[in-house]
């Protein structure tokens, strides 16, 4: 599976990423989505059924009407999440290793490219 996100600070910042520019990965007992661009957008910890950590994937934008006023305020990211992207503009892409759980999220930009993975040894006995 490979997702693409046109601009990863577009992705973040200025839209709800959809629910197909997510990665899942898990250990058994409880698993995270992991956007295209880096950002955790849900996880609860340390098992399925405990409470929410992060809840960004359901919970992006609040709109809250103030009752006094009859105004409507948004209220932005009350979910929660957690993110690692690069500060220039790039294209994200996400993959997993071909018959594994393991998900890949590179960041390219003119100047390169960068993936963030660390495969322990251990893992890659043959």
């Amino acid at each position: 599976m490979v997702v693409q996100s046109a601009n990863s600070k577009l992705a973040f910042h200025d839209r709800e990423t959809d629910i197909s520019e997510h990665g899942i990965i898990g250990n058994c007992r409880t698993a995270a989505l992991i956007s295209v661009n880096g950002t955790v957008a849900s996880l609860c910890w340390p098992y399925f059924d405990s409470p929410s950590i992060f809840a960004r994937i359901v919970d992006v934008q609040k709109c809250v009407i103030d009752y006094y006023s009859h105004a409507k305020l948004r209220l932005k990211n009350r979910g929660g999440h957690w993110s690692m992207e690069p500060q220039m503009t790039t294209v994200s892409k996400q993959m997993y290793l071909p018959s594994t759980n393991i998900l890949g999220t590179k960041f390219l930009a003119d100047d390169g490219e960068f993936l963030c993975l660390q495969v322990p040894s251990a893992w890659l006995t043959i």
